[in-house]
């Protein structure tokens, strides 16, 4: 795994942290200790208290100042790295050209696939190299201040390493059942929906009953692995309270009465919450593995297609369409023959239903399609998905807005855009209100955005992907009578040098067109 400057910055933060916290617990444990011993005996009047209750004070401001550092930039660099592997991912699926859409169901399964092995970092890699930076210090500690109890420590550390395999394998065990579960409940899920209209004619109650079944077994398996590791914290508890009592009882008479015998015992008894951070990591790491198996074997981003199969140095394009149409629903549409080119403003008109979303969907590739339609003379058969996006981009009728930042929801057309130009796009979409702050957050739990506003935010996007064909669904629809003749003007200046066509039922009666296609002819 890459590390780079995040990672290292958060994982050396982690590593302070759990030292910090460790050494409150030794350096605490012994004054304590010290400071009664002092008050039995003439010591008292020489103690220095000053020193230890400022360690004291340090490590724990350490300790919380790196905590909460540890926080801040891990979760940084844990949005950066599911950044990255959500684009690698989204790139990856959409070059797919020979497979069908994904469902749903498989988006989110991979979603979340993907966010599992981001966390990779957060959930075990940091507490791990922390617990074996504290084995080793602690060890080294030991061996210099009470050797004495170095076997006893070595003894303790082999007993929980024996633990660690037992419930790493045992977690191993439930992760699969578990993964087996969650599979035939998703399975037996989408086929009772997916035959929703035959419930009518069919036992649906028996199919219901084997979907509480599958759930139950899936939730089960969940359960286990709690009780597994539950179970592994509760031997750390027991294995370290059984050395204790082995330490105190088989410590020598001379031993007694110092202070530096809390050391062993205060770091024994803290064992179970610091080095139960590896085992609380086991159910993370084998998440991790069994989501990188689900995740596409070369997920890294593919090459940027700068140059199709026409290549980007034309200006001129022609789109041409001999009977082309296209097939949704195993319903064939309509066959659709004609010639444009750039500088026309194109108005694809038809009732509800006629096939105007469905032939624009079918030029960008996501629905099948049968016929020939070509580009500059080159078939749209020959441009892998992302290559067809370079040149005709497609505007939802309802496009989608993340539940992210304005500005992040703008530079999905254009990652690169400087700010400049998100203003400008904003400006182009009639959206300069937004344009004071490209950090305001929208979507869900944010700013709610109206359906106009839904729109004009699509269009943003278009004049920042800047292709040489727009394809959009509705563009008018939701917005009064001046957005609407104001985007037609903005539109029709724009089409002198590219090719935009638009699927509306509302049409400005100010906004003239070069060709009106009609599919209901």
């Amino acid at each position: 795994m890459k590390l780079n400057p995040l990672h290292t910055a958060a994982l050396a933060l982690a590593i302070m942290n759990a030292l910090a916290g460790v050494s409150l617990l030794l350096v605490s444990g012994w004054f304590i200790a010290a400071c009664a011993l002092a008050g039995l005996s003439t010591a008292a009047l020489t103690f220095n208290y000053v020193v230890p209750a400022a360690a004291i004070r340090f490590l724990a401001l350490t300790r919380i100042a790196s905590g909460y550092g540890e926080k801040a930039v891990g979760h940084h660099s844990l949005l950066e790295r599911l950044q990255q592997l959500r684009l690698r991912w989204f790139s990856h699926s959409l070059n797919q050209t020979r497979q069908a859409p994904l469902r749903a169901q498989q988006a989110e399964h991979l979603n979340q696939s993907v966010e599992d092995s981001a966390n990779t970092w957060l959930s075990v890699i940091h507490p791990n190299v922390a617990n074996g930076t504290i084995l080793l210090l602690a060890t080294s500690l030991l061996t210099w201040l009470t050797p004495f109890a170095l076997t006893l420590w070595m003894a303790l550390l082999a007993i929980n390493g024996l633990c660690f395999i037992v419930i790493f394998l045992c977690q191993r065990k439930a992760e699969r059942a578990k993964e087996r579960a969650q599979t035939c409940y998703r399975i037996a899920l989408e086929h009772q929906f997916s035959n929703a209209s035959l419930w009518l004619l069919s036992p649906s109650m028996e199919r219901g009953d084997r979907l509480i079944k599958l759930s139950s077994e899936w939730l089960n398996a969940r359960g286990k692995q709690r009780r597994i590791e539950a179970l592994g914290e509760s031997l750390l508890i027991l294995f370290s309270g059984l050395a204790i009592s082995t330490l105190l009882w088989q410590l020598p008479l001379n031993h007694y009465g110092q202070a530096l015998i809390m050391l062993p015992v205060i770091l024994w008894l803290a064992t179970p919450d610091w080095l139960g951070n590896s085992f609380r990591a086991i159910r993370a790491l084998l998440g991790a593995r069994q989501s990188a198996s689900a995740l596409p074997e070369k997920i890294s981003c593919p090459p940027h297609d700068t140059d199709g199969p026409i290549g980007h140095q034309s200006t001129q394009y022609e789109l041409t369409l001999n009977s082309f149409g296209w097939q949704h629903n195993s319903l064939l549409g309509c066959k659709v023959s004609l010639s444009l080119c750039t500088g026309q403003l194109v108005w694809l008109k038809g009732s509800s239903g006629s096939g105007k979303t469905s032939l624009m969907e079918a030029l960008t590739g996501s629905l099948s399609s049968f016929g020939q339609a070509q580009l500059n003379k080159v078939d749209l058969e020959n441009f892998s998905i992302k290559q067809r996006q370079e040149y005709l981009h497609y505007v939802e009728q309802f496009p989608y807005v993340l539940s992210d930042s304005l500005e992040h929801n703008l530079r999905l057309a254009r990652p690169q855009a400087t700010r400049e130009q998100l203003h400008q796009a904003l400006g182009f979409a009639g959206l300069e209100a937004l344009s004071h702050d490209l950090q305001h957050w929208v979507g869900e739990s944010g700013r709610p955005l109206s359906g106009g506003e839904i729109k004009r935010l699509g269009l943003a996007r278009a004049w920042l992907k800047d292709a040489p064909i727009w394809l959009l669904d509705e563009p008018f629809e939701g917005l009064d009578a001046v957005k609407q003749l104001e985007i037609a003007q903005k539109l029709r200046l724009l089409s002198q040098h590219k090719l935009i066509i638009l699927a509306s039922h509302l049409w400005p009666s100010e906004m003239s067109v070069s060709q009106i296609i009609d599919l209901d002819c």
